[in-house]
C-alpha cells in the first residue's frame, strides 16, 4: 500500500496532501510495472486524481500482459506484439463499474500510461527495457461519432499532455473581484479540468450552476445546457475524478465574498452589472 501523503503527492486544493492516503497496488503483478508507477508518482509528484489515474492504467497493464507469454514479468523480454496487446485492452476497457466508456476517455488512459513509460525511459529507469516495446504509430483509439450532448470537440491528447504539465501555473498573475491568489488559481484549476474531461464550451462551462452535479441510477452526471442546440438540463455522465474537481471547488467556493446575483452560478463572476465586463459570467442575452 502506497501512502501518497510520504510520497509528496499534491492534494487537488494545492500543496502537499496531508491525509494518509493509500494505493493499493498488490493487484499489479509485474514488479518493473509496480516500481515506474511508485517512480512515476515520487518523482513527479501529481496530484491525488492523477496518481488513482496511474494505478487504474497500470492494473490494466497489468492485466493485458498477464495473459501473454511469460506473464510481461521480465521487460527485457518485452515485444512489439506484447504492446499490441496493452493497447487493445484500452481499447475495450470499461468503467471502474463495468459500464462502457467513451473512446475519448479510453484514449486519454492509454495516453497517460505512456506518459508514465515515456518518463521512466527518458529517466533511465528502464535501461533494461526491450526497445520493442513502445508506442507506435498504429498504437491509438479512434474517435468515435457521437452528438453534441455527449462530447465537444476534444484537443489532441499531446496538447493535453503538454497542458496538464504546466496545471499548477493556471490563474498565476490573474485578479477576480474579492478572490485571493489561491481561490483564483483553485477556479482556474477547475474550469480547466472540467473543459479536459466533459469536452464543453467555455460558456457551457461558465453557465454551470452549483447543482450541476446529480447522482442518479447509480452514476453521477452533469447537468448542463446546450444552448447551441436549444437543449437545456442535458445530462453528461462524469468519471469520479471529474466529480471530485466539482466537489473541491465547491468546497472554495463555500469560502468566497460573493458578488450579489451571483450565487446561483458555479464559477461567480467579479461582478454582475453588465454581461461585457465578466469574466466567468455567463452572457445574460442567451437566457
Amino acid at each position: 500500500m502506497l501512502d501518497l501523503s510520504e510520497l509528496g503527492v499534491k492534494s487537488l486544493r494545492g500543496g502537499i496532501t496531508q491525509r494518509p492516503l493509500g494505493l493499493d497496488v498488490t493487484d499489479i503483478r509485474q514488479p518493473w510495472l509496480r516500481d515506474i508507477l511508485v517512480t512515476f508518482i515520487a518523482e513527479m509528484k501529481p496530484n491525488t486524481t492523477e496518481a488513482r489515474r496511474g494505478l487504474r492504467v497500470c492494473k490494466a497493464v497489468s492485466r493485458a500482459l498477464d495473459t501473454r507469454i511469460g506473464g510481461g514479468m521480465d521487460p527485457a523480454k518485452l515485444m512489439f506484439a506484447d504492446m499490441n496487446a496493452v493497447v487493445d485492452t484500452f481499447r475495450v476497457l470499461p468503467k471502474l463499474d463495468g459500464g462502457p466508456l467513451s473512446s475519448k476517455q479510453r484514449g486519454a488512459l492509454l495516453s497517460f500510461f505512456f506518459k508514465i513509460l515515456d518518463y521512466n525511459r527518458a529517466a533511465g529507469h528502464l535501461d533494461g527495457m526491450s526497445a520493442s516495446f513502445a508506442r507506435h504509430s498504429s498504437h491509438v483509439i479512434k474517435t468515435e461519432e457521437v452528438d453534441e450532448d455527449e462530447a465537444g470537440k476534444a484537443l489532441p491528447e499531446s496538447l493535453i499532455a503538454q497542458l496538464d504539465d504546466y496545471v499548477d501555473l493556471l490563474g498565476q498573475g490573474m485578479t477576480h473581484g474579492k478572490m485571493t491568489p489561491e481561490q483564483v488559481q483553485a477556479m482556474a484549476r477547475a474550469v480547466y479540468e472540467l473543459l479536459r474531461e466533459t469536452g464543453r464550451r467555455p460558456y457551457e462551462i461558465a453557465e454551470l450552476r452549483t447543482n450541476c452535479l446529480k447522482h442518479a441510477d447509480r452514476e453521477w452526471l452533469l447537468i448542463w445546457d446546450n444552448r447551441k442546440g436549444r437543449r437545456l438540463n442535458r445530462r453528461l455522465e462524469l468519471e469520479h475524478g471529474t466529480v471530485e474537481t466539482i466537489r473541491t471547488w465547491r468546497a472554495v467556493r463555500d469560502t468566497l465574498d460573493l458578488p450579489t446575483g451571483s450565487e446561483g452560478f458555479l464559477f461567480p463572476p467579479q461582478r454582475v452589472r453588465t454581461a461585457s465586463s465578466v469574466i466567468w459570467c455567463p452572457s445574460r442575452s442567451r437566457r
